[in-house]
């Protein structure tokens, strides 16, 4: 096994590509016989920030249960102890039904489930405009105004984002600003009460579809129809824009979520597990950053 040099970094991103959506380079190791290729494994920064790293790991097929997968996946976890990393997160591949085996024969343990659906712009904008109408007839969120995200502070949203779904406020400001990974629309809606963010509701577009990244709502005005409010700021913009698909998920089977999907139609697209690897950190040089 060894580090990844100049054009071997070409093939760890053809076995790995989620590992190289990122700006950031991976520490990416590759596993070898006689110069034939096994596997890879990869280390980097976790899309939203927060604590520990992601961990991608693939073996071909034809040289699994062989120990390729557990030599590279002990390798990248002690020199991530090494450099002070206190955590590995890998997510379970959906169609690989042996990964979750793998995973906790690693020591990984299940973190959260999520479920992520798809449905057509169209019956989502309808549901969640009759939702708002209900809403603003109970006139239950005085005193609050919706403002596109372009208009509000980009420290105090990701600052308040980042408290309800976790991660690095630093690197959600970024997406805010269009300066990161997989930028935020500059039309994501944000809730004010007064000068304060009380909610906000970040999505990300992609030709004909959009992703619903996460919706905060301050503790308390939830129960009083602002994730109504939100949802259906961000479809009308959807459906403006002529985007024909809304992708959201749904965390270890939140029931509005739930509810939601089965009102809009929505399909299940996957089902992943995050697992998570707690490391003994030590001391020392290391290759890995974070």
């Amino acid at each position: 096994m060894r580090l990844a040099q100049g054009a071997e970094e070409a093939v760890g991103r053809a076995l790995l590509p989620e590992a190289f959506r990122g700006r950031s380079r991976p520490y990416l190791v590759l596993a070898f016989s006689a110069e034939q290729l096994l596997g890879a494994a990869a280390v980097g920064p976790r899309p939203g920030g927060g604590r520990g790293l992601r961990l991608n790991v693939w073996v071909l097929r034809p040289y699994r249960r062989h120990g390729v997968g557990t030599a590279l996946v002990q390798l990248v976890a002690a020199e991530a102890a090494r450099c002070g990393v206190m955590a590995l997160y890998c997510w379970q591949p959906p169609q690989e039904e042996g990964a979750r085996a793998f995973l906790l024969s690693q020591c990984f343990q299940p973190v959260r489930q999520v479920t992520t659906f798809e449905t057509d712009i169209a019956p989502y904008h309808r549901l969640t405009t009759r939702l708002r109408e209900r809403v603003l007839a109970r006139e239950g969120l005085k005193g609050t105004r919706l403002v596109p995200l372009s208009q509000a502070s980009a420290e105090a949203v990701a600052r308040f984002y980042c408290q309800g779904m976790g991660g690095s406020p630093a690197r959600a400001a970024s997406r805010i600003l269009g300066e990161g990974d997989e930028p935020f629309c500059a039309d994501s809606p944000v809730l004010m009460e007064g000068e304060e963010v009380a909610g906000a509701l970040l999505f990300a577009g992609e030709r004909d579809w959009a992703r619903l990244d996460g919706i905060v709502v301050a503790p308390r005005l939830r129960g009083r129809g602002a994730n109504a409010l939100l949802l259906a700021a961000a479809a009308e913009h959807v459906f403006a824009e002529g985007q024909r698909r809304v992708r959201f998920s749904c965390h270890d089977g939140i029931r509005d979520t739930l509810k939601m999907a089965a009102r809009s139609s929505a399909q299940v697209v996957e089902t992943r597990c995050l697992y998570a690897l707690e490391l003994a950190t030590g001391h020392g040089s290391c290759c890995v950053s974070a």
